[in-house]
């Protein structure tokens, strides 16, 4: 068509039926030839001081409006004077709801500079606020966020965002502190179906509101190609970031819907969306680690693998690369002959697996094992966190920022990422070591405190098993009393063997394992598991009631759900040909409402900790959070009274038919702690 030899025209009313007819393409190429023709291509930057309702803005002055060809309904305003932003507060002080998205240079929202941020109020229009861009024109941090700060902090007006802790982080870091946040998409998705693919706002907004939204990588590229978004144009950033502020607001009312329909309003306004903050002050403390304790234990790993290399290369006979799969199989099962375990199963790479699992099938088969185990374990430790976590440490706190994700788990535990702090190894003293490297500050000690037994303490109160909760009111070691039942024992004949075994069946029983399932986990041959599970039921005949009672409603009704009315969903249940994942689903189904309860209480128990620490005059600020277990910095005079503090917040989370208890340590580093009386 660029060779097209073009006549005289009436460029006008071809461009308006191109228009009409959609012909997008084709109006850039006519442009393009039409030489001095009254006709252009369409700009994604055009100039006007009326809405698309040919009212007045507030903007007198020709603001920059970037209307969207993809997304042609779309007004974004881009404020880049003083006095288009003096006139944007006025308008975001008149909102009853504002919401709001950031541009920043990096993923990390500790790490990140802000470029500039999009703001909503109605539907069909954007605002942005650049701030940050290598080119073009920016408005000064300081006095966009004095301007944002009495609409941005003002309990009258709510405020929305979708995964709202990023921006809530990377705004509070700038001097504005959002309040209050009365709604997060992204959670909101994630309480209505925590199994969907839908959690990020791109695949929301096409579900949702059938928008297709420009991908990030269409404007900064991907891989080594990848630019900043502070080197982005602002014309095209600010149609990016406007769309994503305006879509996040016609979201709202989608999302609030959906959780009615699933009763999880409450989940959100009283738990999830209030944690928020709780886990941004968390994130934003930071744990200080002692680089030179990683540095001397990084120097004894070298040591100890170089030595474990020697044992493995004599054992197979020649030196190989132990880190890669296809040759430590091919040491395994071609040089040194061993049976595959498993019946063989080969990996796509067309190599016999060398997972944890079949390794540790075939520890006793060769004593080349042992040592490729320990090898396995020391190299994990060492490259996951004694080699990066102090590569972790932000230069400017001098702190290592975990992440918290509330959609990380689809049980509504919390996950922890970059670096994930909750997956420190501590069944071996190689990996409980490494906590002895998170160190409180000068003046400071470290607090842990954990709830005792918690998902037992569920399955009693769900269950209304009369024999457990007997044995928790009672203060009985649980363990030990379901010992003596399944060894048909007095209490006090309760070995530790028979101890460790009752404790793999009070655990796996409550997740759905079968008697064949326990001997994979225990030294039980099938006959005694079998023995043991059918005497755990008669002395717990409520607790198989209950996990009965949890199968049918999962096959009947297709979820499961939390004391709190957290749901998890399994429709193939109800379709019972497929028998393995049928198997797979139903312990999953098991596990959900008494893990995601757990974690529902953990939360409530974050939440009410501050008030409570802060009433008392205390100081104290949580770091992190394991599961289970919560960890705070505390000023060493204040030790005692802040541990009765959240110890008595804790078992008081959530009421019970039987007290939920904590033990807490302190001490001067996370792995060397005493417990506190």
């Amino acid at each position: 068509m660029e060779d097209a030899k073009v006549k005289a025209f009436d460029g006008s009313k071809l461009e308006a039926f191109f228009k009409e007819m959609e012909f997008k393409t084709l109006i850039n190429k006519v442009a393009a030839i039409s030489g001095d023709m009254n006709i252009t291509a369409p700009s994604p930057v055009v100039r006007t001081s009326k809405t698309k309702d040919g009212q007045m803005t507030m903007f007198a002055n020709e603001p920059k409006v970037v209307t969207s060809i993809a997304e042609s309904n779309l007004e974004v305003i881009i404020v880049d004077d003083e006095d288009k932003l003096k006139n944007l507060a006025k308008e975001l002080s008149k909102a009853k709801v504002i919401a709001f998205d950031t541009e920043t240079t990096d993923t990390d929202e500790m790490k990140a500079e802000l470029v500039g941020i999009s703001l909503s109020i109605k539907d069909g229009q954007g605002f942005y606020i650049p701030v940050g861009h290598t080119a073009g024109v920016n408005v000064p941090t300081k006095k966009v966020i004095e301007a944002l700060t009495s609409a941005m902090t003002n309990p009258k007006i709510g405020k929305v965002a979708h995964n709202a802790k990023y921006d809530y982080i990377l705004l509070k870091r700038y001097g504005l502190e959002i309040a209050p946040l009365t709604f997060d998409t992204m959670l909101a998705e994630f309480i209505v179906d925590p199994s969907s693919r839908n959690m990020g706002l791109k695949n929301l907004a096409s579900v949702r509101l059938g928008e297709k939204m420009t991908h990030i990588e269409e404007l900064i590229g991907k891989g080594k190609k990848q630019i900043s978004m502070a080197d982005v144009a602002i014309e095209s950033v600010a149609n990016y970031a406007a769309a994503d502020a305006e879509n996040t607001l016609r979201l709202m009312p989608i999302m609030e819907k959906e959780l009615k329909k699933v009763n999880g309003e409450k989940i959100l306004e009283e738990i999830d969306l209030p944690l928020t903050p709780v886990l941004a002050e968390m994130e934003m403390t930071g744990a200080l680690i002692d680089t030179e304790f990683f540095a001397s234990m990084g120097k004894e790993l070298a040591k100890r693998l170089a030595e474990i290399e020697k044992e493995i290369y004599a054992h197979a006979g020649k030196a190989f690369n132990i880190n890669s799969p296809q040759q430590l199989s091919d040491v395994l099962f071609n040089h040194l002959r061993l049976e595959p375990p498993d019946k063989g199963r080969k990996t796509a790479t067309g190599f016999y697996s060398t997972s944890a699992d079949v390794l540790e099938m075939l520890r006793d088969k060769h004593p080349i094992l042992q040592w490729i185990l320990e090898h396995r374990e020391l190299s994990k430790i060492k490259s996951t966190y004694v080699d990066a976590l102090p590569a972790a440490i932000n230069p400017q706190t001098g702190r290592v920022h975990t992440s918290y994700s509330q959609i990380g788990a689809v049980t509504g535990r919390l996950s922890s990422n970059n670096p994930n702090l909750q997956n420190i190894p501590i069944r071996s003293e190689i990996g409980r070591k490494v906590r002895n490297g998170f160190i409180a500050d000068k003046g400071n000690v470290l607090l842990s405190v954990d709830y005792s037994q918690i998902e037992l303490r569920i399955v009693a109160h769900m269950a209304e098993d009369e024999a457990m909760l007997a044995a928790f009111r009672a203060g009985e070691d649980i363990h030990a009393t379901t010992a003596a039942a399944i060894y048909d024992i007095p209490l006090e004949q309760v070995t530790k063997d028979m101890r460790r075994h009752s404790k793999a069946i009070n655990f796996g029983l409550i997740y759905g394992m079968s008697a064949f399932g326990l001997t994979r986990t225990t030294d039980l041959t099938l006959a005694e598991a079998e023995d043991f599970v059918k005497a755990y039921f008669k002395k717990f005949p409520g607790v198989k009631k209950y996990l009965d009672g949890i199968r049918r409603q999962a096959a009947e009704i297709g979820y499961v759900e939390t004391l709190l009315g957290r749901k998890r969903y399994f429709p193939t249940l109800m379709n019972k040909q497929n028998v393995q994942m049928k198997n797979r689903e139903e312990r999953e189904a098991i596990n959900a409402p008494i893990q995601g309860t757990a974690a529902d209480i953990m939360k409530i128990a974050m939440l009410k900790i501050p008030p409570a620490l802060k009433s008392k005059g205390l100081k104290a600020k949580m770091l992190l959070q394991v599961h289970d277990e919560l960890v705070l910095e505390v000023p060493k005079k204040e030790i005692d009274e802040t541990a009765k503090v959240v110890q008595k917040t804790m078992a008081n989370a959530y009421p019970m038919s039987i007290p939920l208890e904590t033990e807490a340590r302190a001490g001067k580093s996370w792995g060397e702690m005493e417990v506190l009386g």
